[in-house]
């Protein structure tokens, strides 16, 4: 009935459920794997700030008509990083510098990588770049602690985790 739904009405009901048996408790994870959880849904938190900045280098590059994009595929890529790497370092870069670092499977000249790299880097975007960059490496010593805690602690699983791993090969 409209108007007669009430959070005091809701817990007595609830509590005559819960007295008559008919509701199932909450599984409370014990406190390793609570802490486990906690680990790896912050370490996946670290690394979605991480992606966020290697966009915000994009685009301050882009700001300074530099379009990476249209020439690499992967802008996270090792080519892609080690020209970023240079322009970071405020470098004009030259044909020779790109071809140093270009992977051979890049399917755009270094002609037109260079055309793409070359725009106006102001001190500010360089500051920034540079910005960013430091706290990305930060970030990544911060995954790697994660990671050596989560696998210190996932060592006590190791039994289960082999098991399971041996359980997914038979059934395929």
């Amino acid at each position: 009935m409209p108007g007669h739904k009430t959070d005091k009405n809701d817990s007595v009901w609830i509590s005559q459920l819960l007295l008559a048996g008919l509701l199932k408790p909450s599984f409370v994870p014990p406190r390793q794997q609570r802490e486990l959880r906690d680990l790896t849904r912050y370490r996946r938190k670290v690394i979605q700030m991480v992606s966020a900045n290697k966009n915000r280098i994009i685009r301050v590059l882009e700001d300074g008509n530099v379009k990476l994009s249209t020439v690499l595929s992967d802008t996270g890529g090792s080519t892609a990083v080690k020209l970023i790497d240079m322009l970071c370092d405020g470098k004009m870069l030259t044909l020779e510098d790109v071809d140093a670092v270009r992977h051979k499977r890049c399917h755009h000249t270094s002609e037109e990588m260079l055309e793409a790299c070359t725009g106006y880097m102001s001190e500010h975007k360089i500051y920034m770049l540079q910005q960013i960059r430091e706290c990305n490496k930060k970030l990544q010593e911060r995954i790697d602690e994660l990671d050596k805690r989560i696998k210190a602690i996932m060592e006590t699983y190791s039994w289960m985790v082999e098991k399971t791993v041996r359980d997914t090969r038979h059934t395929r």
